[in-house]
């Protein structure tokens, strides 16, 4: 990686001047998009111009902190990340360029609603639960994976269960599922994919038979399915059934929350319970709502799948839709005490490797936020502004 990339200054008058110039943003279309993500010159300012557009539109909100914020994340982030090299010198240029812009944005005071009543939430809940991957038939007994495996054939470590040499005598329909605060992958008898993020359970069968392969979701998973034009693959949700023959995509489905198919590669039809369907093309994502309405975006999927990669990526989502996925994964109590604060949205990126002390210093760097840690609560207040 050249060194000239990750720079200590941003020059604000430029970056300001770029986003003035492409005010028509919102006019583009799909492939003018694709033209513009992929050309490296202007992948940052693209980026940028969604949430920043927020800031320039509301006269309220304060100045954007953008190159201390900037100096912040490549101290306390970039630099570290560079050392330690995890994914190699090519993915690294990609990740650290979306990574870097993101914390930009992350320094900027985006948009939020005029909804200023006062109170307390609680955003998620801590739970004393078994914090190891579980195995077992499906009604029965749930077991510590790396000890509940019966099936000949069936390899299991602790990061991984490979079913796609089960024996032909194997037989049944298994429940895998995980903890908060790990992930974990998992090979079906087909060879198809799937890894599973935190508190998400998947059943499937140990030998796909019949006419279809199906398994049952529910939480998060990402899928890399094999092609078989003639064994449609189908993935069955709470409100979802979603069915591809070959292809990778993000199925989200945790309970209380909107429903997303996020499609990489190939094909797939998303059909709810209420018989609505829409099919997908390469970089859509499809979201499931209040009152049974799709709602379909273009987005770029690279950051849809940071959290395989070991990553928070949130772009633009509610304050308290990222407070969730950290208290999922490090299964702390959250609380908000100022209602205010619930409509923010926010990009923020982290490493999930992290300590929770780290993550909650990347919340106090935003210039509203004050985030305190008290054993496993997290409280959350509005910053007081300095006069």
């Amino acid at each position: 990686m050249e060194d000239g990339f990750l720079k200590d200054d941003i020059d604000i008058a430029k970056v300001n001047k770029v986003v003035d110039n492409i005010e028509r943003w919102d006019e583009l279309t799909s492939e003018e998009v694709c033209d513009l993500l992929s050309d490296a010159d202007v992948q940052k300012t693209c980026k940028l111009l969604s949430a920043y557009r927020y800031v320039k539109t509301k006269d309220a909100n304060a100045e954007p902190e953008i190159a201390s914020s900037w100096r912040y994340f490549y101290y306390a982030e970039i630099a570290s990340f560079k050392k330690r090299r995890l994914f190699g010198r090519v993915w690294m240029y990609a990740s650290i360029s979306a990574i870097a812009l993101a914390i930009i944005v992350w320094g900027i005071n985006l948009y939020h609603s005029s909804f200023q009543e006062s109170g307390h939430l609680m955003a998620f809940i801590a739970e004393d639960s078994p914090q190891e991957v579980l195995l077992g038939k499906n009604g029965g007994l749930m077991e510590d994976i790396i000890h509940a495996n019966n099936d000949h054939g069936v390899v299991i470590g602790k990061g991984i269960a490979d079913f796609s040499h089960a024996g032909i005598a194997a037989s049944g329909v298994r429940l895998l599922s995980t903890p908060r605060g790990k992930a974990y992958k998992l090979i079906l008898s087909d060879g198809t994919e799937v890894i599973l993020n935190a508190e998400s359970k998947l059943e499937f069968p140990v030998r796909f038979t019949g006419n279809n392969r199906k398994v049952y979701l529910t939480g998060e998973a990402y899928f890399k399915v094999s092609k078989d034009s003639k064994h449609p693959f189908i993935v069955e949700t709470e409100k979802l059934s979603t069915t591809v023959l070959g292809t990778e995509f993000n199925l989200k489905a945790y309970p209380e929350s909107d429903s997303h198919v996020t499609l990489i590669s190939g094909s797939v039809s998303v059909r709810s319970f209420k018989n609505k369907e829409v099919v997908l093309k390469p970089g859509e994502d499809v979201a499931l709502g209040s009152g049974n309405v799709f709602n379909i975006t273009c987005v770029d999927t690279e950051y849809y799948m940071q959290w395989k990669e070991g990553f928070f990526y949130f772009d633009n989502l509610p304050l308290i839709d990222i407070l969730k996925e950290i208290g999922r994964w490090y299964n702390v109590d959250i609380e908000i005490c100022d209602n205010s604060l619930i409509s923010y949205r926010l990009h923020f990126v982290a490493d999930r490797n992290a300590s929770i002390e780290q993550v909650v210093n990347n919340l106090n760097a935003f210039n509203y936020i004050d985030a305190e840690l008290k054993g496993n609560k997290i409280t959350l207040c509005k910053k007081k502004q300095e006069k």
